[in-house]
């Protein structure tokens, strides 16, 4: 049922060569995402306050109900300041794995006062090109 609602929030989004099998990704032959229906889903996601701050944050710490606290960090490198593949213009966004559409990064930039959305697909797994790849197209804009 839900993956029925998901279907039909795409249709009404305009999103055109999208449909979900899933709820959470995992790859399966009817479900497949384009990247330019992926990029239309960011920007929305942008636009929620609470969404972008959280997918913005490098790391944060959660305390549960019962007391105990966890530690949650981002996996996109572009947000962490101790790293060489840091960028400190990207506001985050959502990284990616299957084994059909390999590594992926949509990564969003404050650029002066617009925001810019980058993404990169199909990249090959243990390597950061994700990450190269989004730094280059960012530096050459």
């Amino acid at each position: 049922r839900f993956v029925e609602q998901m279907n039909q929030t795409a249709t009404e989004l305009g999103l055109e060569n999208s449909h979900f099998v899933t709820p959470d990704g995992i790859h399966d032959e009817e479900h497949y995402v384009c990247a330019a229906d992926l990029v239309k889903i960011c920007r929305l996601a942008m636009e929620d306050p609470i969404l972008s701050k959280y997918v913005g944050l490098a790391t944060m710490d959660v305390t549960t109900g019962g007391g105990r606290t966890l530690s949650w960090k981002n996996s996109n490198k572009l947000l962490h300041d101790d790293l060489e593949l840091y960028c400190q213009y990207a506001t985050g966004l959502k990284t990616g794995y299957t084994g059909a559409a390999g590594n992926c990064l949509i990564s969003s930039f404050r650029v002066g006062n617009r925001d810019l959305l980058i993404g990169v697909f199909g990249c090959p797994a243990f390597t950061d090109d994700r990450y190269l790849d989004t730094l280059a197209i960012y530096n050459n804009l």
